[in-house]
C-alpha cells in the first residue's frame, strides 16, 4: 500500500506541475 501511495504522489505531482504550465496559458480543462 504505501508503494501505491508514493506512486499516486509523484504522479500527482507531475500534473500539478503541467496543470501549472497549462494555468499560464488559460486552458485548465
Amino acid at each position: 500500500m504505501a508503494a501505491k501511495t508514493e506512486q499516486q504522489e509523484m504522479e500527482r505531482e507531475r500534473e500539478r506541475e503541467r496543470e501549472r504550465e497549462r494555468g499560464e496559458d488559460g486552458t485548465v480543462p
